[in-house]
């Protein structure tokens, strides 16, 4: 089961935006993400249509559903991003319009690099390749950033124990 939800979609790659590191590094993309972003259905998978909240992927999307998304933004999150895309099944028909990738803006420089434990990357200097324990300086998440992504290291986005719990509420 994907994201504990058995029959969850499994997707295989989204079409008509090649650079999805820029999500990973929390790149503002609001004026340039594509009008025809879609992610699409694994059609190896083809029984496996649940579209739930918050939809796992292996491209580490943050992709959240219509209720999810009017949540968010009645919440009223700063330096967040919502980027709409469609969902494709495993026969090319839409599956969804209404889901939307989350993007927070700016990374926030907040690991504790001498409590973490990790591998920096050979190829980018301080990118963190692979980490085995994060610790996160809470001093230097800013008070009012309530989801973000971590400077040097694009996965995962963080959200806030109290903003999670409302959301699971």
């Amino acid at each position: 089961p994907v994201n504990g939800y058995k029959g969850a979609a499994i997707f295989t790659d989204l079409r008509g935006f090649d650079d999805t590191y820029l999500l990973h590094e929390a790149t503002p993309l609001r004026d340039s993400f594509p009008a025809d972003a879609a992610l699409h259905m694994n059609p190896d998978f083809p029984n496996d249509l649940l579209l739930p909240d918050n939809v796992g992927n292996s491209l580490q999307l943050n992709l959240v559903s219509e209720a999810v998304h009017r949540f968010l933004v009645e919440t009223g999150l700063g330096d967040v991003e919502y980027l709409p895309l469609s969902i494709i099944d495993h026969e090319g028909r839409v599956a969804s319009l209404t889901h939307v990738i989350v993007n927070p803006v700016g990374p926030v420089d907040c690991i504790d690099m001498e409590q973490t434990r990790c591998t920096m990357s050979e190829f980018v200097e301080g990118d963190i390749d692979e980490v085995t324990r994060l610790v996160i300086d809470e001093r230097r998440v800013p008070a009012g950033r309530q989801v973000f992504k971590l400077e040097g290291l694009g996965a995962p986005t963080l959200v806030r124990r109290a903003l999670a719990q409302r959301i699971d509420q």
